[in-house]
């Protein structure tokens, strides 16, 4: 019972964090980037630019009519959010490694989830990389914890070990 516990406190820290980290350099780039011109951190590689994304992964959706916007970028993220929430949770049949990855997921999720709730439905985003063999998007602190989280998972998949 202790192990459960102690494991579900760390998963809800996990979620926090990712949660605030995001919430907390969205509100730094809204105060300091939103007016700035894009700012070069490690030369080419990582940049600071600020962008408002109505959209989802690359903007995809963003000039989609308003219900299928609510639907997809408001709607369907709350339930799978839910879904993995009480999964992760709940379920006795999952390993350490994949509720990590859901905690990583989950907090990530809520960071945007919280940006088109109470932002007029605009992710902020302001991270962009370039490894000269390609490049990404501008994106968020929200979006690289849901990648970890799906890069563990994914890891979890290739795991032979069960808790």
């Amino acid at each position: 019972m202790k192990k459960i516990i102690t494991t579900q406190i760390v998963i809800a820290l996990i979620i926090a964090a990712n949660f605030a980290i995001d919430q907390g350099t969205k509100a730094y780039a809204d105060k300091h980037l939103k007016s700035s011109p894009r700012q070069e951190i490690l030369g080419d590689f990582l940049a600071l630019e600020y962008a408002e994304n109505t959209g989802a992964f690359l903007g995809a959706f963003a000039g989609s009519n308003k219900i299928l916007r609510i639907l997809l970028l408001k709607a369907f993220p709350l339930l799978t959010i839910i879904f993995i929430t009480f999964l992760t949770f709940f379920s006795k049949k999952i390993t350490i490694l994949n509720k990590i990855s859901f905690a990583f997921i989950i907090g990530g999720g809520l960071g945007n989830l919280y940006d088109r709730f109470f932002r007029n439905g605009y992710v902020i985003d302001f991270l962009h990389m370039d490894f000269h063999l390609f490049q990404t998007g501008i994106f968020n602190i929200a979006d690289l914890s849901i990648m970890i989280g799906f890069a563990l998972l994914i890891i979890s998949l290739f795991s032979k070990k069960k808790d």
